[in-house]
This record gives structure tokens, sequence and C-alpha cells, in this order.
């Protein structure tokens, strides 16, 4: 008798009062609210019944991650001066491999966040760039994804280029944060 105790104890709460939990699966590759995915695996199943198959290809969390995780290893964060010009840091990133996707943000400092087409184009640029002195810097004991960029001459940076501009990315405050996750009516609205 001790151990069936012992046992529901260790259920959820829902699970003891005899309510059976239904697991929802939510697809990460469609956006949208949860109304719409349970709508959208209602109309599949009946699909199913019916014989006719949905069109769009569904990917299983696994491959989601996969895909994330490789996009990762193509990507770096680098330290920039405030007074950069976008156009030559992407033209010297460029040199060591094509670039599929980038963007700046503001947060105690400039950050640009790199992606690049292949993995060897991370590899390349972290075999050009000096480990941190011991008399000015802590050195890192491994080669890391996160660069720190210094100008040769900042001097004849600053009058020839335009502002590069920002992602917007300033948090909310915890009030402010918790009152929209609790008064959003889906999850989309969350992410608003």
């Amino acid at each position: 008798a001790a151990r069936g105790v012992g046992m529901l104890a260790r259920l959820p709460l829902c699970a003891q009062r005899g309510q059976v939990l239904r697991p929802t699966h939510r697809l990460l590759s469609y956006p949208g609210p949860v109304a719409a995915d349970l709508k959208r695996e209602e109309q599949s199943s009946r699909n199913v019944e019916t014989g006719s198959e949905d069109k769009t290809p569904k990917k299983k969390f696994s491959e989601v991650q996969k895909e994330r995780r490789e996009q990762a290893q193509r990507t770096v964060l680098i330290h920039c001066p405030s007074k950069i010009s976008e156009k030559k840091f992407l033209k010297y990133l460029s040199q060591h491999g094509p670039i599929s996707n980038h963007f700046f943000y503001e947060s105690f400092g400039l950050y640009a966040v790199v992606e690049f087409c292949q993995k060897e184009s991370v590899t390349s640029l972290q075999n050009v760039t000096r480990t941190p002195s011991m008399d000015t810097e802590a050195a890192i004991p491994f080669k890391s994804r996160f660069f720190n960029v210094k100008m040769k001459n900042p001097s004849n940076q600053t009058s020839e280029q335009p502002c590069i501009q920002c992602s917007n990315h300033t948090p909310p405050s915890s009030k402010k944060l918790s009152e929209l996750l609790c008064y959003a009516e889906s999850l989309v609205m969350q992410k608003v």
C-alpha cells in the first residue's frame, strides 16, 4: 500500500484526479497561434481518413534542432568599434567566405551577428585572429566564435562612413514582460 501511495505522489495533480493528459504537437516550422496548429492537426487527421495528403512537409523537432545547431556553427558574434563602416566590415569578412545573413545590435557596445554559408569560413576567420596577450587581456584557452574588432586607423574611418542601422533589441521591464505574457491570447501574441 505504501508503494502505491509513493507512486501516486509523483504523478501530476491532473493525473491524480483522473484527467488524462493529451500531448499537443506543435510544429516549429509553422508560426501561428495554437488554435491554428490544432485546426491544422484536425485537418491532417481528416485527410488521412479521406486519403488526401497535406502538401506541406512537416519537420521533426530533431531535424529543426539539427538545422539550428549547424546554423550556430556557421555563426560568429563580433564586438565592433562604434565608428565602423558596415560596407568595409562585411567586405573584410567576405574574404573568409560568403555571408548568408548578418545584423548589428547595441547592448553595452556595438555587436554584429554574422552567419556564413560554410563552417570553413568560421575556421578561416579564427585562423587569422590573434590570441589576447597576457599583459592586457585574459587569454581564452580555446578558439571562440566571439571576436573583438579594433580599427587600425580610427581617424580615417570616422569621417567617411554612414551610421550603422542597429536592430532594436531593448528588453522590456520585468513588469511589462509579465503583463505582455499574461494578457496574450496566443503564442504569436506573446512574441509581439
